[in-house]
């Protein structure tokens, strides 16, 4: 019952039985890389694709930012120096009948 590796008596193998076990195993290896490669191929597409989001997100946001200031901020200051300053009283004067500003021409 008790095993030769434990009474001190070396265990003899047949000359060729290494070399099938080994081809086996490197079998075995070579399956167990190519299983780990075609993971890290499918977890580098999960990551680019998260990489990708995350810089649409970073422009969407930097976008929306810049289009919000620029319609608080600037817009309004555009639009107060163009040429129509008081064109919401010359509209009024004109619907009411009464003389628009000091040009002839417009009544």
């Amino acid at each position: 019952m008790n095993p030769s590796y434990l009474s001190g008596r070396s265990v003899s193998t047949k000359p060729g039985a290494i070399q099938p076990a080994s081809r086996r195993l490197e079998g075995v290896f070579e399956k167990a890389i190519g299983e780990v490669r075609k993971e890290r191929q499918a977890l580098a597409s999960i990551v680019g694709e998260a990489n990708n989001r995350r810089d649409q997100w970073f422009y969407l946001i930097f976008i929306g930012l810049m289009a919000f200031l620029f319609g608080v901020g600037v817009a309004p200051l555009l639009f107060n120096h163009i040429t129509w300053k008081n064109f919401d009283e010359r509209v009024a004067s004109f619907i009411v009948g009464g003389r628009i500003g000091g040009s002839p021409e417009l009544r």
